[in-house]
């Protein structure tokens, strides 16, 4: 199951506040960082940050 599934009802749930406008969820947007991260694609990367947040770091910008 999902984790986003497991947050209640959408009464109890705040509307998501970043730019794409939705929930991330580790399965489907998480994993794939993760997994690029530790293959050899992702070998040339050293010493920089990734923030996997649907853009919520555009927004903190305002």
């Amino acid at each position: 199951m999902p984790v986003a599934d497991t947050w209640g009802t959408a009464a109890d749930v705040p509307a998501p506040t970043n730019v794409l406008g939705r929930y991330g969820s580790p399965e489907e947007d998480i994993a794939p960082v993760v997994l690029f991260l530790a293959s050899k694609d992702g070998q040339f990367l050293t010493g920089y940050s990734l923030t996997p947040d649907g853009g919520q770091i555009i927004d903190s910008a305002r």
